[in-house]
């Protein structure tokens, strides 16, 4: 999605280097991209979450939230990267 490197990854959390110096550098198109991207995992989620919600098997239900939560996940990453 970008161009910095990884660095390493400490209690879960990627740091990345130049992420600050990528966005100064992104494209319309790439931040067409982003946004299309945001766009994609908040429905994704909400699907998940109503799925969840309807689900009467505790097998799928818990499927539905996990995917649910790593879908918000993704939109939270995105959202802190282009700030």
């Amino acid at each position: 999605m970008h161009s910095a490197r990884r660095i390493g990854q400490t209690s879960g959390v990627l740091q990345i280097k130049g992420v600050r110096d990528a966005m100064a550098n992104l494209t319309t198109k790439e931040l067409a991209g982003l946004s299309d991207q945001l766009e994609f995992e908040r429905v994704v989620c909400c699907k998940y979450q109503a799925a969840a919600q309807e689900s009467t098997d505790a097998e799928l239900k818990t499927c539905f939230q996990q995917c649910a939560d790593q879908h918000k996940q993704n939109y939270t990453c995105l959202l802190n990267y282009l700030k």
